[in-house]
């Protein structure tokens, strides 16, 4: 067998920036006035978001029945942002050079994502934008699809940290993503009988590595895949960006993405995506609200073709709790492997996977055998760098560059990385060498670790969990 079973571990594109995700709602406030921005720095912004409201104009809501071009983005350097409108009912913002600055406020963690503050939905950037002026225009239409996304699409739920997350991380679940990629690439650059051939490969290779993962990995890569992956589109599609650049990165991901438990979204979205504009001359997008599943879509799209096991890969494609898939899909992927590298893609993910054990123990050393910071807010407001995640099975998912922040000014910077646990109701730093005092906090409080530093505003109570400390909010 090319690829086996893998037992689960217990216990440059848009994928470098950081992506935030709020559990509960939360109160803004403004912080003390920041610097002002260089004109040169102002003038990018400014650029950047013409260029991709023009895009958006062009398109005058056709791709998805809506308009983009009135979604406000909003801009982060340092404490300071830029905003292309002016927030509501909120002072200290003035205009300059095109669009408003101003101090960030307080608990807006910064990232690329979709923000309610001041009176307006924004799209949320990270300054400055790529000095690739098609690559600042995907990213800021990405995060206005985010805007738009909640009533426009459906928004399928699924575990951040949950069961089966880390088959991604090892070697059969990368092999078995890395050949589908490959035979995206190539259904991409093909076309005829051969893009159709590519297309059920990737497919194949989707439905085998599905024979090993857990009915809560299906749900949450497919839900990825939208959620994520249709922005994605979005941005490549309304830039008009070449399909070439996109082909690209995708042969370039597994070189260039550390982890793929949270990125590959952003190249098999796009992918699928596209695929389906070919097949159906884009009809295929008033289907995804009430069938938000990228492959079974493709699936239909190519079942005229008849390729050996067709409907078993289709049934193994639409599961939706686990259900077996048939042993000889899983022999026709191997079989197929062998057209796309597969032996010695295995190859360099077994090697690769001895390194990451080694790694991965050490994670469990520091977050869950030696004494820890236990966080455990109301509500987490966190972000992120996806292509840094390993994942400690059902005690969570170590997350790189993670920042957090609270409504009263307590906040986590954790650059070396923070354990959430699958609930995602605490996180958890190594406590090393700090020394903290039991008690409820008095003021304003900087506690610095290797790898992290904690504020707790005034209110805060430490107590004491085994050799471990448990930190918590005020009562309400």
């Amino acid at each position: 067998m090319l690829i086996g079973k893998m037992k689960y571990i217990s216990a440059f594109t848009r994928a470098t920036n950081l992506v935030l995700v709020t559990i509960l709602g939360i109160t803004t406030i403004t912080s003390a006035l920041p610097a002002q921005l260089p004109d040169s720095s102002i003038d990018a912004f400014h650029d950047a978001t013409k260029r991709a409201k023009s895009a958006l104009e062009r398109d005058a809501g056709k791709l998805w029945g809506s308009r983009l071009d009135s979604v406000p983005w909003l801009g982060v350097s340092g404490k300071t942002i830029l905003l292309t409108s002016a927030p509501i009912d909120v002072a200290g913002y003035t205009a300059t050079r095109g669009v408003w600055q101003g101090p960030l406020p307080a608990t807006i963690t910064p990232s690329n994502t979709s923000v309610t503050w001041a009176g307006r939905h924004w799209a949320m950037v990270l300054l400055p934008v790529y000095g690739d002026t098609l690559g600042a225009e995907r990213l800021l239409i990405h995060e206005a699809m985010h805007v738009l996304q909640p009533a426009v699409l459906p928004a399928p739920s699924y575990e951040e940290t949950g069961a089966g997350s880390g088959l991604l991380d090892e070697a059969a679940g990368r092999s078995w993503l890395r050949l589908e990629w490959k035979a995206l690439a190539t259904a991409l650059r093909s076309s005829g009988a051969r893009r159709d051939s590519a297309v059920h490969d990737a497919l194949l290779f989707r439905a085998a590595r599905y024979a090993i993962a857990s009915p809560d990995e299906i749900t949450r890569e497919r839900a990825l895949d939208v959620k994520e992956g249709i922005p994605e589109y979005t941005g490549w599609k309304l830039s008009n960006s070449p399909r070439a650049s996109f082909i690209a990165s995708l042969d370039s991901a597994p070189t260039t993405l550390p982890s793929f438990v949270r990125a590959f979204e952003y190249f098999t979205g796009p992918a699928y995506a596209m695929l389906l504009d070919d097949y159906t001359n884009g009809r295929w997008h008033r289907s995804l609200r009430s069938n938000p599943d990228l492959q079974s879509m493709l699936a239909s799209a190519i079942a005229s073709r008849k390729f050996p096991a067709e409907s078993l890969v289709r049934t193994a494609l639409m599961a939706t709790s686990g259900t077996a898939v048939s042993p000889a899909v899983t022999q026709a992927a191997h079989s197929r492997a062998q057209i796309y590298g597969g032996p010695a893609i295995v190859a360099e993910e077994n090697v690769r996977w001895a390194d990451r054990e080694r790694e991965l123990a050490v994670y469990r050393k520091e977050f869950l055998d030696s004494p820890t910071v236990r966080l455990r807010p109301r509500s987490l407001n966190v972000s992120f760098n996806p292509r840094g995640q390993a994942s400690l099975g059902a005690s969570g998912t170590v997350m790189a560059n993670l920042a957090w922040k609270s409504a009263d000014g307590a906040s986590l910077s954790a650059p070396s990385g923070a354990l959430i646990n699958q609930s995602w109701t605490e996180l958890r730093v190594s406590l090393g060498d700090v020394h903290l005092e039991p008690g409820v906090v008095k003021q304003t409080t900087t506690i610095n670790g290797n790898g992290w530093t904690l504020v707790l505003a005034p209110g805060w109570t430490i107590s004491v969990d085994g050799s471990s400390f448990v930190v918590t909010p005020p009562a309400s």
